[in-house]
Protein backbone atom coordinates (compact mmCIF):
# COMPACT_ATOMS: atom_id res chain seq x y z
CA UNK A 1 0.00 0.00 0.00
CA UNK A 2 3.24 2.49 0.61
CA UNK A 3 4.43 2.34 -2.50
CA UNK A 4 1.06 2.78 -4.47
CA UNK A 5 0.28 5.71 -2.25
CA UNK A 6 4.02 6.91 -2.70
CA UNK A 7 3.40 6.98 -6.59
CA UNK A 8 0.17 8.63 -6.39
CA UNK A 9 1.38 11.39 -4.44
CA UNK A 10 4.36 12.15 -6.91
CA UNK A 11 1.78 11.82 -9.86
CA UNK A 12 0.04 14.47 -7.60
CA UNK A 13 2.64 17.15 -7.15
CA UNK A 14 3.56 16.96 -10.56
CA UNK A 15 0.05 17.07 -12.09
CA UNK A 16 -0.77 20.76 -10.28
CA UNK A 17 3.24 21.80 -10.10
CA UNK A 18 3.01 23.45 -13.90
CA UNK A 19 -0.41 25.09 -13.01
CA UNK A 20 0.77 26.29 -9.64
CA UNK A 21 3.82 28.31 -11.41
CA UNK A 22 1.39 30.00 -13.87
CA UNK A 23 -1.05 30.96 -11.23
CA UNK A 24 0.60 34.83 -10.20
CA UNK A 25 1.93 35.40 -13.88
CA UNK A 26 -0.53 34.14 -16.10
CA UNK A 27 -2.67 37.71 -16.75
CA UNK A 28 0.61 39.57 -16.21
CA UNK A 29 2.40 38.18 -18.91
CA UNK A 30 -0.81 38.54 -21.16
CA UNK A 31 -0.97 42.37 -20.31
CA UNK A 32 2.97 42.70 -20.94
CA UNK A 33 2.46 41.62 -24.15
CA UNK A 34 -0.11 43.88 -25.47
CA UNK A 35 -3.34 42.49 -24.73
CA UNK A 36 -6.48 44.18 -22.96
CA UNK A 37 -8.43 43.17 -20.36
CA UNK A 38 -10.89 41.86 -22.21
CA UNK A 39 -8.93 39.78 -24.74
CA UNK A 40 -7.36 38.14 -21.39
CA UNK A 41 -11.15 37.52 -20.79
CA UNK A 42 -11.29 36.05 -23.98
CA UNK A 43 -8.25 33.90 -23.66
CA UNK A 44 -10.21 32.42 -20.17
CA UNK A 45 -12.98 31.93 -21.37
CA UNK A 46 -12.35 29.95 -24.29
CA UNK A 47 -10.06 27.59 -21.74
CA UNK A 48 -12.99 27.20 -19.32
CA UNK A 49 -15.04 26.53 -22.19
CA UNK A 50 -12.80 23.71 -23.43
CA UNK A 51 -12.45 22.36 -20.09
CA UNK A 52 -16.13 22.19 -19.88
CA UNK A 53 -17.22 20.53 -23.33
CA UNK A 54 -14.02 18.03 -22.52
CA UNK A 55 -14.63 16.82 -18.91
CA UNK A 56 -17.10 14.07 -19.44
CA UNK A 57 -15.67 12.67 -22.92
CA UNK A 58 -12.00 12.99 -21.46
CA UNK A 59 -13.44 11.06 -18.42
CA UNK A 60 -14.99 8.69 -20.18
CA UNK A 61 -11.58 7.94 -22.29
CA UNK A 62 -9.69 7.48 -19.48
CA UNK A 63 -11.95 4.15 -18.11
CA UNK A 64 -12.09 3.15 -22.30
CA UNK A 65 -8.26 3.18 -22.69
CA UNK A 66 -7.00 3.26 -19.29
CA UNK A 67 -5.93 6.33 -17.02
CA UNK A 68 -1.49 5.77 -17.76
CA UNK A 69 -2.31 7.35 -21.32
CA UNK A 70 -4.69 9.63 -20.80
CA UNK A 71 -2.75 11.11 -18.18
CA UNK A 72 0.60 10.69 -20.56
CA UNK A 73 -1.45 12.60 -22.84
CA UNK A 74 -1.85 15.51 -20.40
CA UNK A 75 1.51 16.10 -19.46
CA UNK A 76 2.41 16.25 -23.72
CA UNK A 77 -0.37 18.83 -23.86
CA UNK A 78 0.60 20.53 -20.55
CA UNK A 79 3.88 20.93 -21.77
CA UNK A 80 3.07 22.34 -25.66
CA UNK A 81 0.55 24.53 -23.90
CA UNK A 82 3.04 26.51 -21.53
CA UNK A 83 5.69 26.51 -24.56
CA UNK A 84 2.92 28.48 -26.66
CA UNK A 85 2.22 30.80 -23.99
CA UNK A 86 6.24 31.44 -23.19
CA UNK A 87 6.38 32.46 -27.31
CA UNK A 88 2.84 33.84 -28.03
CA UNK A 89 2.60 37.62 -28.73
CA UNK A 90 -0.86 38.28 -30.05
CA UNK A 91 -3.99 37.59 -28.73
CA UNK A 92 -4.74 34.72 -31.28
CA UNK A 93 -1.52 32.83 -29.91
CA UNK A 94 -2.75 33.45 -26.55
CA UNK A 95 -5.92 31.86 -26.98
CA UNK A 96 -4.86 28.64 -29.02
CA UNK A 97 -2.47 28.58 -26.18
CA UNK A 98 -5.39 28.62 -23.78
CA UNK A 99 -7.25 26.24 -25.67
CA UNK A 100 -4.35 23.69 -25.39
CA UNK A 101 -4.16 24.47 -22.01
CA UNK A 102 -8.05 23.38 -21.63
CA UNK A 103 -7.81 20.18 -23.43
CA UNK A 104 -4.48 19.76 -21.15
CA UNK A 105 -6.67 20.12 -17.89
CA UNK A 106 -9.79 18.03 -18.89
CA UNK A 107 -7.32 15.17 -19.26
CA UNK A 108 -6.30 15.60 -15.91
CA UNK A 109 -9.59 14.96 -14.27
CA UNK A 110 -9.45 11.64 -12.76
CA UNK A 111 -7.29 9.47 -14.10
CA UNK A 112 -4.48 9.68 -11.16
CA UNK A 113 -6.96 9.59 -8.28
CA UNK A 114 -9.02 6.51 -10.42
CA UNK A 115 -5.83 4.91 -10.94
CA UNK A 116 -4.80 5.08 -7.41
CA UNK A 117 -8.10 3.25 -6.01
CA UNK A 118 -7.96 0.77 -8.94
CA UNK A 119 -5.04 -0.26 -7.85
CA UNK A 120 -5.23 -0.03 -4.30
CA UNK A 121 -8.70 -2.59 -4.53
CA UNK A 122 -6.78 -4.60 -6.46
CA UNK A 123 -3.74 -4.80 -3.98
CA UNK A 124 -5.87 -4.98 -0.73
CA UNK A 125 -9.62 -5.78 -1.70
CA UNK A 126 -13.11 -3.32 -2.46
CA UNK A 127 -12.60 -2.83 1.61
CA UNK A 128 -9.44 -1.14 1.40
CA UNK A 129 -8.68 1.83 3.28
CA UNK A 130 -8.32 4.79 0.92
CA UNK A 131 -8.28 8.09 3.19
CA UNK A 132 -4.44 7.28 3.95
CA UNK A 133 -3.59 7.37 0.39
CA UNK A 134 -6.37 10.28 -0.48
CA UNK A 135 -4.84 12.29 1.57
CA UNK A 136 -1.33 12.41 0.87
CA UNK A 137 -2.20 12.95 -2.98
CA UNK A 138 -4.47 15.87 -1.67
CA UNK A 139 -1.50 17.09 0.48
CA UNK A 140 0.78 17.00 -2.23
CA UNK A 141 -1.45 18.85 -4.70
CA UNK A 142 -1.97 21.56 -2.35
CA UNK A 143 1.97 21.83 -1.69
CA UNK A 144 2.45 21.98 -5.86
CA UNK A 145 0.41 24.92 -5.81
CA UNK A 146 1.81 26.51 -2.93
CA UNK A 147 5.15 26.15 -3.87
CA UNK A 148 4.32 26.99 -7.42
CA UNK A 149 2.63 30.22 -6.77
CA UNK A 150 5.31 31.32 -4.52
CA UNK A 151 8.07 30.39 -7.31
CA UNK A 152 6.10 31.77 -10.12
CA UNK A 153 5.51 34.88 -8.06
CA UNK A 154 8.89 35.58 -7.29
CA UNK A 155 11.03 33.94 -9.98
CA UNK A 156 10.13 37.06 -12.10
CA UNK A 157 11.74 39.18 -9.51
CA UNK A 158 14.44 37.78 -8.98
CA UNK A 159 14.91 37.71 -12.81
CA UNK A 160 14.70 41.17 -13.04
CA UNK A 161 16.97 42.34 -10.37
CA UNK A 162 19.52 39.81 -12.31
CA UNK A 163 19.21 42.52 -14.98
CA UNK A 164 17.07 40.48 -17.77
CA UNK A 165 14.88 42.76 -19.88
CA UNK A 166 11.57 41.79 -21.05
CA UNK A 167 12.58 43.02 -24.56
CA UNK A 168 9.36 42.87 -25.94
CA UNK A 169 8.16 45.21 -28.37
CA UNK A 170 9.80 43.27 -32.48
CA UNK A 171 7.31 40.73 -32.06
CA UNK A 172 3.71 42.19 -30.79
CA UNK A 173 1.25 42.21 -33.41
CA UNK A 174 3.42 39.11 -35.56
CA UNK A 175 2.06 35.71 -33.76
CA UNK A 176 4.79 34.96 -31.27
CA UNK A 177 7.39 36.89 -29.44
CA UNK A 178 10.31 38.66 -30.84
CA UNK A 179 13.97 37.71 -30.40
CA UNK A 180 13.81 39.57 -26.67
CA UNK A 181 10.92 36.46 -25.47
CA UNK A 182 12.62 35.36 -22.76
CA UNK A 183 11.61 38.00 -20.37
CA UNK A 184 11.20 37.46 -16.38
CA UNK A 185 7.36 36.85 -16.90
CA UNK A 186 7.94 33.46 -19.25
CA UNK A 187 10.11 32.38 -17.37
CA UNK A 188 7.48 30.30 -15.23
CA UNK A 189 6.32 29.03 -18.27
CA UNK A 190 9.22 27.64 -19.42
CA UNK A 191 10.05 26.41 -15.86
CA UNK A 192 6.19 24.80 -16.15
CA UNK A 193 7.29 22.85 -19.22
CA UNK A 194 10.10 21.07 -18.08
CA UNK A 195 7.90 20.04 -14.64
CA UNK A 196 5.36 18.42 -17.29
CA UNK A 197 8.23 16.89 -18.84
CA UNK A 198 9.02 15.06 -16.02
CA UNK A 199 5.32 14.75 -15.12
CA UNK A 200 4.94 12.82 -17.97
CA UNK A 201 8.27 10.79 -17.94
CA UNK A 202 6.96 9.79 -14.06
CA UNK A 203 3.34 8.73 -15.23
CA UNK A 204 4.66 6.23 -17.74
CA UNK A 205 7.45 4.93 -15.41
CA UNK A 206 5.39 4.33 -12.50
CA UNK A 207 1.81 3.90 -13.22
CA UNK A 208 1.58 0.24 -13.74
CA UNK A 209 -1.65 -0.79 -15.26
CA UNK A 210 -2.72 -4.33 -16.00
CA UNK A 211 -2.74 -4.98 -19.92
CA UNK A 212 -5.61 -3.99 -21.57
CA UNK A 213 -7.03 -5.31 -25.05
CA UNK A 214 -5.45 -2.90 -27.86
CA UNK A 215 -8.33 -0.42 -28.44
CA UNK A 216 -9.26 0.67 -32.07
CA UNK A 217 -10.56 4.21 -33.17
CA UNK A 218 -13.81 2.67 -34.21
CA UNK A 219 -13.53 1.04 -30.65
CA UNK A 220 -12.81 4.12 -28.32
CA UNK A 221 -15.88 6.16 -30.68
CA UNK A 222 -17.90 3.74 -29.83
CA UNK A 223 -16.75 2.76 -26.16
CA UNK A 224 -16.43 6.82 -25.04
CA UNK A 225 -20.27 7.60 -25.26
CA UNK A 226 -21.32 4.69 -24.19
CA UNK A 227 -19.05 4.96 -21.10
CA UNK A 228 -20.35 8.80 -20.13
CA UNK A 229 -24.04 7.62 -20.74
CA UNK A 230 -23.00 5.06 -18.29
CA UNK A 231 -21.21 7.31 -16.04
CA UNK A 232 -23.76 10.20 -15.82
CA UNK A 233 -26.66 7.75 -15.10
CA UNK A 234 -24.62 6.41 -12.82
CA UNK A 235 -24.67 10.18 -10.60
CA UNK A 236 -27.66 11.37 -11.70
CA UNK A 237 -29.84 7.86 -10.50
CA UNK A 238 -27.84 6.98 -7.68
CA UNK A 239 -29.49 9.59 -4.84
CA UNK A 240 -26.24 9.82 -2.71
CA UNK A 241 -23.84 10.30 -5.66
CA UNK A 242 -26.08 12.95 -7.10
CA UNK A 243 -26.11 14.37 -3.73
CA UNK A 244 -21.94 14.65 -4.07
CA UNK A 245 -22.04 16.11 -7.14
CA UNK A 246 -24.51 18.73 -6.17
CA UNK A 247 -22.31 19.47 -3.31
CA UNK A 248 -19.60 19.85 -5.48
CA UNK A 249 -21.29 22.55 -7.69
CA UNK A 250 -21.83 24.54 -4.10
CA UNK A 251 -18.02 24.09 -3.40
CA UNK A 252 -17.31 25.42 -6.94
CA UNK A 253 -19.57 28.32 -6.40
CA UNK A 254 -17.64 29.39 -2.91
CA UNK A 255 -14.36 28.84 -4.31
CA UNK A 256 -15.15 31.15 -7.01
CA UNK A 257 -16.74 33.85 -4.55
CA UNK A 258 -13.28 33.63 -2.49
CA UNK A 259 -10.52 33.80 -5.86
CA UNK A 260 -12.82 36.74 -7.68
CA UNK A 261 -13.28 39.04 -4.41
CA UNK A 262 -10.73 38.49 -1.96
CA UNK A 263 -7.88 40.37 -4.35
CA UNK A 264 -9.97 43.28 -4.65
CA UNK A 265 -10.85 43.31 -0.73
CA UNK A 266 -7.19 43.22 -0.34
CA UNK A 267 -5.78 45.65 -2.51
CA UNK A 268 -8.27 48.01 -0.20
CA UNK A 269 -7.33 47.12 2.82
CA UNK A 270 -3.65 47.67 1.52
CA UNK A 271 -4.42 51.29 -0.51
CA UNK A 272 -2.69 50.23 -3.79
CA UNK A 273 -3.05 47.35 -6.57
CA UNK A 274 0.79 45.88 -5.83
CA UNK A 275 0.29 46.16 -2.27
CA UNK A 276 -3.16 43.98 -2.77
CA UNK A 277 -0.98 41.50 -5.14
CA UNK A 278 1.86 41.23 -2.73
CA UNK A 279 -1.02 40.24 -0.18
CA UNK A 280 -2.75 38.23 -2.28
CA UNK A 281 0.37 35.81 -3.16
CA UNK A 282 1.43 35.31 0.78
CA UNK A 283 -2.39 34.79 1.98
CA UNK A 284 -2.87 32.53 -1.51
CA UNK A 285 0.06 30.24 -0.33
CA UNK A 286 -1.26 30.55 3.61
CA UNK A 287 -4.44 28.82 1.94
CA UNK A 288 -2.81 26.17 -0.11
CA UNK A 289 -1.34 25.38 3.46
CA UNK A 290 -4.21 25.06 4.89
CA UNK A 291 -6.03 23.09 2.61
CA UNK A 292 -2.39 20.76 2.72
CA UNK A 293 -3.06 20.76 6.58
CA UNK A 294 -7.05 19.80 6.05
CA UNK A 295 -6.35 16.97 4.09
CA UNK A 296 -3.84 15.74 6.25
CA UNK A 297 -6.27 15.34 9.03
CA UNK A 298 -9.15 14.31 7.11
CA UNK A 299 -8.14 10.75 8.00
CA UNK A 300 -7.58 11.30 12.08
CA UNK A 301 -11.06 13.25 11.65
CA UNK A 302 -13.09 10.43 9.72
CA UNK A 303 -11.37 7.71 12.53
CA UNK A 304 -12.44 9.79 15.59
CA UNK A 305 -15.98 10.35 14.07
CA UNK A 306 -16.35 6.72 12.82
CA UNK A 307 -19.08 4.54 15.32
CA UNK A 308 -17.22 2.72 18.03
CA UNK A 309 -19.86 -0.31 17.16
CA UNK A 310 -19.95 -1.61 13.59
CA UNK A 311 -23.63 -1.08 12.00
CA UNK A 312 -24.01 -4.91 11.49
CA UNK A 313 -22.74 -7.19 14.39
CA UNK A 314 -21.49 -10.41 13.12
CA UNK A 315 -23.17 -13.88 14.94
CA UNK A 316 -21.09 -15.85 17.40
CA UNK A 317 -19.98 -19.15 16.30
CA UNK A 318 -22.42 -21.84 16.54
CA UNK A 319 -21.60 -24.31 19.95
CA UNK A 320 -21.09 -27.99 18.06
CA UNK A 321 -23.57 -30.29 19.11
CA UNK A 322 -21.69 -32.99 21.65
CA UNK A 323 -21.30 -35.98 19.97
CA UNK A 324 -24.21 -38.71 19.89
CA UNK A 325 -23.72 -42.00 22.35
CA UNK A 326 -23.30 -44.85 19.90
CA UNK A 327 -26.11 -47.13 20.03
CA UNK A 328 -25.24 -50.67 21.01
CA UNK A 329 -24.88 -53.75 18.78
CA UNK A 330 -28.86 -55.44 18.48
CA UNK A 331 -28.34 -58.93 20.50
CA UNK A 332 -28.45 -61.64 18.20
CA UNK A 333 -31.82 -64.06 18.94
CA UNK A 334 -31.03 -67.47 19.56
CA UNK A 335 -30.86 -69.82 16.50
CA UNK A 336 -34.69 -71.58 16.13
CA UNK A 337 -34.78 -75.14 16.37
CA UNK A 338 -34.69 -76.84 13.37
CA UNK A 339 -38.11 -78.37 12.29
CA UNK A 340 -37.81 -82.48 11.64
CA UNK A 341 -37.70 -83.27 7.89
CA UNK A 342 -41.15 -84.28 6.42
CA UNK A 343 -41.77 -86.85 3.25
CA UNK A 344 -42.56 -84.66 0.44
CA UNK A 345 -45.97 -84.76 -0.54
CA UNK A 346 -46.26 -86.86 -3.79
CA UNK A 347 -49.04 -84.53 -4.93
CA UNK A 348 -46.75 -81.93 -4.77
CA UNK A 349 -43.48 -83.56 -5.57
CA UNK A 350 -42.23 -82.88 -9.14
CA UNK A 351 -42.31 -85.13 -12.15
CA UNK A 352 -38.74 -85.77 -13.03
CA UNK A 353 -39.81 -86.94 -16.88
CA UNK A 354 -41.02 -83.83 -17.26
CA UNK A 355 -38.59 -80.81 -18.15
CA UNK A 356 -38.23 -77.90 -16.16
CA UNK A 357 -40.13 -74.36 -16.10
CA UNK A 358 -38.15 -71.72 -17.45
CA UNK A 359 -39.11 -69.32 -14.93
CA UNK A 360 -38.64 -71.81 -12.10
CA UNK A 361 -35.42 -72.75 -13.50
CA UNK A 362 -34.51 -69.05 -13.36
CA UNK A 363 -34.38 -68.91 -9.72
CA UNK A 364 -34.13 -72.90 -8.79
CA UNK A 365 -31.02 -74.80 -10.73
CA UNK A 366 -31.89 -77.65 -11.95
CA UNK A 367 -35.04 -77.68 -10.21
CA UNK A 368 -33.92 -77.93 -6.67
CA UNK A 369 -34.62 -75.40 -4.00
CA UNK A 370 -34.23 -71.83 -4.34
CA UNK A 371 -30.74 -70.20 -3.24
CA UNK A 372 -30.45 -68.55 0.23
CA UNK A 373 -27.55 -65.75 -2.43
CA UNK A 374 -29.69 -65.71 -4.70
CA UNK A 375 -32.03 -62.92 -3.79
CA UNK A 376 -29.98 -60.78 -1.22
CA UNK A 377 -32.86 -58.59 0.33
CA UNK A 378 -34.51 -61.95 0.75
CA UNK A 379 -31.40 -63.51 2.42
CA UNK A 380 -30.96 -60.25 4.51
CA UNK A 381 -34.55 -60.96 5.64
CA UNK A 382 -33.83 -64.25 5.95
CA UNK A 383 -30.91 -63.85 8.36
CA UNK A 384 -32.71 -61.62 10.42
CA UNK A 385 -35.92 -63.75 11.05
CA UNK A 386 -33.80 -66.93 11.64
CA UNK A 387 -31.70 -64.95 14.31
CA UNK A 388 -28.46 -64.03 12.46
CA UNK A 389 -27.64 -60.57 14.26
CA UNK A 390 -24.73 -59.50 11.73
CA UNK A 391 -27.26 -57.26 9.45
CA UNK A 392 -28.98 -55.65 12.60
CA UNK A 393 -25.23 -55.07 13.99
CA UNK A 394 -24.27 -53.40 10.81
CA UNK A 395 -27.40 -51.16 10.87
CA UNK A 396 -27.07 -49.94 14.38
CA UNK A 397 -23.19 -49.35 13.70
CA UNK A 398 -24.16 -47.58 10.21
CA UNK A 399 -26.60 -45.08 12.52
CA UNK A 400 -23.78 -44.72 15.11
CA UNK A 401 -21.49 -43.33 12.58
CA UNK A 402 -24.07 -41.05 11.12
CA UNK A 403 -24.36 -39.38 14.15
CA UNK A 404 -20.95 -39.28 15.41
CA UNK A 405 -20.38 -37.21 11.87
CA UNK A 406 -18.66 -40.12 10.22
CA UNK A 407 -20.94 -39.33 7.28
CA UNK A 408 -22.66 -42.58 7.52
CA UNK A 409 -19.39 -44.64 6.76
CA UNK A 410 -19.34 -48.29 7.88
CA UNK A 411 -17.17 -49.54 11.10
CA UNK A 412 -14.01 -49.58 9.94
CA UNK A 413 -14.33 -47.40 7.15
CA UNK A 414 -12.81 -44.07 6.47
CA UNK A 415 -14.77 -41.30 8.09
CA UNK A 416 -16.11 -38.47 5.54
CA UNK A 417 -15.90 -34.90 5.73
CA UNK A 418 -18.80 -33.15 7.44
CA UNK A 419 -21.47 -31.09 5.22
CA UNK A 420 -20.85 -27.71 6.76
CA UNK A 421 -16.51 -28.09 6.63
CA UNK A 422 -14.55 -27.44 3.73
CA UNK A 423 -11.84 -29.03 2.56
CA UNK A 424 -8.50 -26.98 2.37
CA UNK A 425 -8.19 -24.77 -0.87
CA UNK A 426 -11.60 -26.00 -1.39
CA UNK A 427 -14.05 -22.84 -1.48
CA UNK A 428 -17.39 -22.96 0.99
CA UNK A 429 -20.61 -24.48 -0.55
CA UNK A 430 -18.33 -26.65 -3.22
CA UNK A 431 -20.41 -29.57 -4.30
CA UNK A 432 -23.60 -29.11 -2.50
CA UNK A 433 -22.41 -28.72 0.72
CA UNK A 434 -24.38 -25.57 2.38
CA UNK A 435 -22.07 -22.59 2.58
CA UNK A 436 -20.25 -22.20 5.32
CA UNK A 437 -21.29 -19.96 7.82
CA UNK A 438 -17.99 -18.25 9.10
CA UNK A 439 -17.73 -16.94 5.86
CA UNK A 440 -20.91 -15.06 6.17
CA UNK A 441 -20.39 -13.88 9.69
CA UNK A 442 -16.95 -12.71 8.12
CA UNK A 443 -18.22 -10.91 4.96
CA UNK A 444 -20.89 -8.75 8.16
CA UNK A 445 -17.95 -8.00 9.74
CA UNK A 446 -16.19 -6.51 6.97
CA UNK A 447 -19.84 -4.72 6.00
CA UNK A 448 -19.77 -3.41 9.16
CA UNK A 449 -16.56 -2.05 9.66
CA UNK A 450 -16.78 -0.58 6.39
CA UNK A 451 -19.88 0.49 6.65
CA UNK A 452 -18.94 2.10 10.28
CA UNK A 453 -16.03 3.73 8.62
CA UNK A 454 -18.66 5.44 5.78
CA UNK A 455 -20.04 6.63 8.21
CA UNK A 456 -17.35 8.59 9.99
CA UNK A 457 -16.22 9.75 6.66
CA UNK A 458 -19.75 11.60 6.09
CA UNK A 459 -19.42 13.20 9.69
CA UNK A 460 -16.02 14.30 8.90
CA UNK A 461 -16.96 15.93 5.44
CA UNK A 462 -19.88 17.44 6.83
CA UNK A 463 -17.67 18.82 9.83
CA UNK A 464 -15.43 20.15 7.40
CA UNK A 465 -18.05 22.03 5.12
CA UNK A 466 -19.08 23.36 8.43
CA UNK A 467 -15.90 24.71 9.06
CA UNK A 468 -15.79 26.00 5.58
CA UNK A 469 -19.35 28.03 5.90
CA UNK A 470 -18.09 29.28 9.22
CA UNK A 471 -14.94 30.67 7.50
CA UNK A 472 -16.99 32.50 4.80
CA UNK A 473 -19.28 34.13 7.22
CA UNK A 474 -16.02 35.43 9.04
CA UNK A 475 -14.67 36.52 6.13
CA UNK A 476 -17.89 38.81 5.53
CA UNK A 477 -17.53 39.81 9.31
CA UNK A 478 -14.35 41.01 8.58
CA UNK A 479 -15.10 42.60 5.32
CA UNK A 480 -18.18 44.77 7.88
CA UNK A 481 -15.53 45.61 10.47
CA UNK A 482 -13.65 47.71 7.56
CA UNK A 483 -9.94 47.54 9.15
CA UNK A 484 -7.12 48.44 6.71
CA UNK A 485 -3.52 48.15 6.98
CA UNK A 486 -1.82 44.94 8.15
CA UNK A 487 -4.59 44.75 10.86
CA UNK A 488 -7.21 43.92 8.13
CA UNK A 489 -5.17 41.72 6.27
CA UNK A 490 -4.52 39.11 8.91
CA UNK A 491 -8.35 39.82 10.20
CA UNK A 492 -9.44 38.91 6.42
CA UNK A 493 -6.26 35.73 6.20
CA UNK A 494 -7.01 34.42 9.17
CA UNK A 495 -10.78 33.63 7.91
CA UNK A 496 -9.37 32.83 4.16
CA UNK A 497 -7.16 30.12 5.44
CA UNK A 498 -9.55 28.19 7.76
CA UNK A 499 -11.87 28.36 4.60
CA UNK A 500 -9.07 26.03 3.08
CA UNK A 501 -8.34 24.20 6.18
CA UNK A 502 -11.88 22.74 6.08
CA UNK A 503 -12.45 22.49 2.63
CA UNK A 504 -9.41 20.28 2.22
CA UNK A 505 -10.66 17.79 5.04
CA UNK A 506 -14.09 17.60 3.13
CA UNK A 507 -12.06 16.99 -0.27
CA UNK A 508 -10.59 13.80 0.58
CA UNK A 509 -13.68 12.43 2.25
CA UNK A 510 -15.94 13.63 -0.31
CA UNK A 511 -13.27 11.99 -2.73
CA UNK A 512 -13.46 8.48 -0.46
CA UNK A 513 -17.53 8.30 -0.39
CA UNK A 514 -17.65 8.68 -4.24
CA UNK A 515 -15.01 5.75 -5.03
CA UNK A 516 -17.05 3.52 -2.39
CA UNK A 517 -20.17 4.32 -4.86
CA UNK A 518 -18.95 3.54 -8.64
CA UNK A 519 -16.92 0.72 -10.04
CA UNK A 520 -13.95 0.77 -11.92
CA UNK A 521 -15.89 1.18 -15.31
CA UNK A 522 -17.30 4.58 -14.70
CA UNK A 523 -14.92 6.06 -11.53
CA UNK A 524 -13.12 8.63 -14.17
CA UNK A 525 -16.25 9.66 -15.89
CA UNK A 526 -17.51 10.32 -12.14
CA UNK A 527 -14.87 12.33 -11.05
CA UNK A 528 -15.42 14.31 -14.39
CA UNK A 529 -18.82 14.86 -13.81
CA UNK A 530 -17.95 16.31 -10.19
CA UNK A 531 -15.74 18.21 -11.73
CA UNK A 532 -17.79 19.67 -14.10
CA UNK A 533 -20.45 20.32 -12.25
CA UNK A 534 -17.72 22.37 -9.96
CA UNK A 535 -17.11 24.72 -12.95
CA UNK A 536 -21.08 24.87 -13.13
CA UNK A 537 -20.96 26.23 -9.67
CA UNK A 538 -18.34 28.60 -10.63
CA UNK A 539 -20.37 29.84 -13.42
CA UNK A 540 -23.25 30.28 -11.70
CA UNK A 541 -21.15 32.53 -9.00
CA UNK A 542 -19.52 34.83 -11.64
CA UNK A 543 -23.15 35.51 -12.81
CA UNK A 544 -24.84 36.05 -9.54
CA UNK A 545 -22.23 37.03 -6.65
CA UNK A 546 -20.45 39.64 -8.84
CA UNK A 547 -23.09 41.71 -9.45
CA UNK A 548 -24.45 40.96 -5.60
CA UNK A 549 -20.99 42.12 -4.23
CA UNK A 550 -20.72 45.45 -6.71
CA UNK A 551 -24.43 46.62 -5.28
CA UNK A 552 -23.60 45.23 -1.42
CA UNK A 553 -20.11 44.71 -0.86
CA UNK A 554 -18.14 41.70 -1.20
CA UNK A 555 -19.14 40.65 2.86
CA UNK A 556 -22.89 40.61 1.62
CA UNK A 557 -21.49 37.88 -0.91
CA UNK A 558 -19.56 36.19 1.35
CA UNK A 559 -22.48 35.39 3.77
CA UNK A 560 -24.86 34.56 1.12
CA UNK A 561 -22.80 31.34 0.12
CA UNK A 562 -22.15 30.65 3.70
CA UNK A 563 -25.58 30.28 4.09
CA UNK A 564 -25.60 27.73 0.89
CA UNK A 565 -22.58 25.65 2.38
CA UNK A 566 -24.42 25.27 5.24
CA UNK A 567 -27.36 24.10 3.47
CA UNK A 568 -25.09 21.41 1.78
CA UNK A 569 -23.65 20.41 4.38
CA UNK A 570 -27.28 19.89 6.42
CA UNK A 571 -28.16 17.39 3.13
CA UNK A 572 -24.92 16.17 2.98
CA UNK A 573 -25.20 14.92 6.70
CA UNK A 574 -27.33 12.00 6.42
CA UNK A 575 -25.83 10.63 3.19
CA UNK A 576 -26.22 6.73 3.37
CA UNK A 577 -23.59 4.32 3.98
CA UNK A 578 -23.42 1.58 1.12
CA UNK A 579 -20.42 -0.87 1.44
CA UNK A 580 -17.17 -0.07 -1.25
CA UNK A 581 -18.04 -1.38 -5.26
CA UNK A 582 -15.39 -2.71 -7.24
Amino acid sequence: MDDVCRRYALVSFLTWLPAGLMIAPLVLLMLDRGLTIVQVGVVMTVYSLVIAGLELPTGGLADVVGRRVVLAASAACTALALVLLAVAGTWWAFTVAGAVLGVARALSSGPAEAWFVDTLHAVEGPGADLRPGLSRGHVMEDVALGVGVLAGGFLPLAAEAAGMDSGMGAGVGTGMAGAGWLDPLALPALLGAVAALVWLVVVLIAMPEPPRPPASVAVVLRGVPVTVAAGVRVAVHDGPLRRLVLVAAVVGMALTCIELLVPGHLAELTGSGEGGATAYAIVSALGFAGSALGSALAPTLARHLTPTRPATTALPPTTALPPTTALPATTALPATTALPATAPDPATAPDPTKAPDPATAAHCPAGGPASATADPAAAVRRGTEAGDGTAAQDSAAARSAELDGDGGAARGGAAAPDAGETREGEPAGKGGAAPEGGTVRGEDMVRGTVQGAVRGSVRGAVGGLLVAAVALGGLGGAAAVGMGGVAGVVLAGVPYVGFFVGLGAYGVLRAELAHHRVGSDERATVASASSLAGSGGAALANLTLAPLAMSLGAGAAWWVVAAVVLAAAAGFARLPERAPKA
